[in-house]
């Protein structure tokens, strides 16, 4: 009699502890996990993709020219799973000869009395060092008329396509005489309505590239 009751109270004790044995019963159903990995794109280059234009400045108001440049050659871009990377280190030669207005005329004027009062200066080069770690911005090298110039330029992304837009001005190029040289060739189309002849020092270069992306499925 005094064995049960002690079996019995050591089945209460272990009862009231959570101490019972559990019993898993497996129902044969499979659960199904699905891992999603995060799909890897590499970004490159596209040479047909690039476009280089700029905007001078005439008048005491300040009215925008516009041109661009046909053909500018990039080299040193690589292959890279960051969009930012594919242009660092880029090397960049511009032929002034290539320069368009749409005006055969002012072409070859700006091509005369602008960049060949430069020295050396058949063609602009420049290299692109590397965008910001958010790529909101990048650090571009420019050479022209022997002078580099190191230049922060904002750059906006829509997609795989970015753009730089940037200004610069003539005089930190050593190169006001090439701004009073196409003020005085073209002095009557030069003047405002204020009858001044004027060409700003200051140019505006939009550049923009679109990087072929390619995911592994």
């Amino acid at each position: 009699m005094k064995r049960i009751l002690i079996s019995t109270l050591s089945a209460f004790v272990l009862i009231a502890c959570g101490g019972e044995q559990k019993t898993e019963t497996k129902t044969g159903d499979t659960l199904a996990v699905e891992e999603t990995k995060a799909q890897v794109c590499t970004y490159t280059y596209q040479h047909d993709s690039t476009r280089v234009e700029w905007i001078a400045y005439k008048f005491t108001e300040k009215t925008g020219v516009k041109g661009r440049f046909r053909y500018t050659e990039v080299n040193n871009t690589t292959s890279s799973t960051s969009m930012y990377d594919v242009l660092k280190g880029a090397a960049i030669s511009i032929p002034i000869d290539s320069l368009e207005t749409n005006d055969k005329g002012r072409n070859e004027k700006i091509v005369k009395f602008v960049f060949g009062k430069m020295n050396n200066t058949k063609t602009i080069t420049g290299t692109l060092k590397g965008f910001a770690e958010d790529g909101s911005s990048a650090t571009l090298v420019i050479k022209m008329n022997e002078i580099e110039k190191e230049i922060n330029a904002p750059a906006s992304w829509e997609g795989e396509k970015v753009t730089l837009k940037t200004d610069i001005n003539l005089g930190d190029f050593n190169a006001l005489s090439s701004v009073d040289a196409i003020t005085n060739a073209c002095k009557e189309n030069h003047k405002g309505s204020d009858g001044i002849a004027k060409v700003w020092p200051d140019v505006t270069i939009i550049v923009s590239t679109t990087l072929k992306k390619e995911c592994a499925e």
